[in-house]
């Protein structure tokens, strides 16, 4: 046997694999396999190739779909500052969401669903106030009319509460006290 490369098995027979799970061993083995599980647990189930023992759910049956509105949790700690919110969901793949802020624009990727929370629609006000056409809000401004004028001896009696400024010509000048045009 070579000492200088440590990596190198001795020739002989190979060592036997480990007995499968339904057979009992009448004692631990040494070959480095696991440990057999505990008396009271059942040996792992294999399925048939292919077939996942747990479905994973598809983007159309997730429990949140594209463009809704949702609440993202916040999470503070230590080297992360996330304050979460109010977030529209902009794609859904595997599992995971990716979402934009409402209000400030800014976009997280990768959100697991126990982040988020959907926003009912009926308790919450809408995020976009209806839309009134052009004649509705045409009919709305001429409904309304201008605020009330007062009169002139309500407007130069002190108790109005408003200081009116005195009528003055251009440029500062006074009636009483002309300036020559400079030169």
């Amino acid at each position: 046997m070579n000492s200088l490369s440590p990596t190198v098995t001795p020739p002989g027979p190979a060592p036997p694999p480990p007995p499968p799970p339904s057979v009992s061993s009448p004692g631990p083995t040494t070959t480095g396999a696991s440990p057999p599980p505990p008396k009271g647990e059942d040996a792992p189930v294999e399925t048939a190739v292919g077939a996942s023992p747990v479905p994973e759910p598809a983007a159309s049956s997730s429990k949140f779909s594209l463009h809704q509105v949702v609440t993202v949790e916040p999470r503070m700690g230590p080297g992360m500052n996330k304050p979460g919110g109010r977030a529209r969901v902009t794609r859904v793949h595997q599992g995971l969401f990716d979402v934009k802020y409402v209000l400030d624009g800014r976009g997280e990727k990768g959100l697991s669903e126990d982040l988020l929370t959907a926003i009912d629609k009926k308790e919450s006000s809408p995020l976009r106030s209806p839309r009134r056409s052009g004649s509705t809000r045409a009919a709305a401004v001429a409904g309304s009319s201008p605020p009330p004028r007062t009169s002139p001896s309500t407007a130069a009696s002190p108790s109005a509460g408003a200081h009116q400024r005195k009528p003055s010509s251009a440029h500062g000048r006074s009636e009483k006290n002309p300036q020559p045009p400079k030169a």
